[in-house]
């Protein structure tokens, strides 16, 4: 190819959605790659095109018939106005990692999204909490539509930022015995290599909690599943340690 930089390669662009040429024109070879066989994007004006299917696939043949015909669909780029999200919140930060399972015998692994969506909270933070909740009710009143019977997407994401930490002090053994959980486990989450520092997961018969634990005492503490049963344990949790139970996502508060 490096003597052929002079050559001109007729090139005509069909919109594969409509059957229509709307350009020929004169590229040079050396702005064409050597194949269309793997998957090829090409920015026409302000649009972006896909190839589709190209006639010859190989520059070694279009080099000398100097003709190339390129069938593309166009990339609709979607207005982030249309964004639709999944749930109507989520926590302003995640966690640290670090290379090493702070607790070997198993590991619960999150979807990032799920971080602190249900979690426990020290008292003193309810009035704060409410005022987070609030913004999120807006979001479900004025900005969500139903998807079907079951489901609702989200225009807009609330990012918690008042709420700060938890200020929990709930020592990790007495947890764990209270819940009849064995053996704590690590936190990772879902496609991202290391585990969360300072992290650990309790298992139940019904439930599975993580949170951060420093010197035994647990900091923060969350639950993955919310069912009877689950709640069940939430209510024995809040009787015994000095804790309010929130479910950000469904603008429930359950206070100590």
């Amino acid at each position: 190819m490096s003597n052929d930089q002079h050559v001109d390669v007729v090139v005509h662009f069909i919109d594969i959605d409509s059957g229509e040429t709307f350009a020929s024109s004169n590229v040079p070879i050396s702005q064409l790659p050597e194949s269309f066989e793997k998957q090829t994007t090409l920015n026409i004006g302000e649009d972006e095109w896909q190839v589709i299917d190209a006639n010859p696939l190989l520059a070694s043949v279009f080099k000398e018939t100097q003709q190339l015909t390129l069938k593309l669909k166009k990339i609709e780029k979607l207005d982030p106005r249309d964004t639709l999200y999944s749930i109507p919140t989520i926590s302003s930060e995640l966690p640290n990692l670090a290379e090493k399972a702070p607790f070997p015998d198993f590991t619960l692994y999150l979807h990032e999204d799920e971080w602190r969506q249900k979690e426990f909270i020290h008292p003193k933070k309810l009035v704060i909490a409410g005022e987070e909740v609030d913004e999120i009710k807006e979001i479900w009143m004025n900005e969500s539509k139903e998807i079907d019977e079951d489901h609702r997407a989200f225009k807009r994401i609330h990012v918690r930022k008042l709420i700060g930490t938890p200020n929990l002090y709930i020592p990790l053994f007495e947890l764990a015995k209270l819940l009849n959980a064995g053996e704590p486990g690590s936190v990772a989450f879902q496609g991202i290599e290391g585990f969360v520092e300072n992290g650990f997961a309790l298992e139940t018969g019904n439930s599975k909690y993580y949170g951060l634990v420093e010197n035994g005492v647990v900091k923060l503490l969350g639950v993955v599943e919310e069912g009877k049963a689950t709640m069940r344990e939430v209510g024995l949790i809040l009787k015994v340690f000095p804790a309010s139970f929130v479910n950000w996502s469904q603008c429930l508060i359950v206070p100590a």
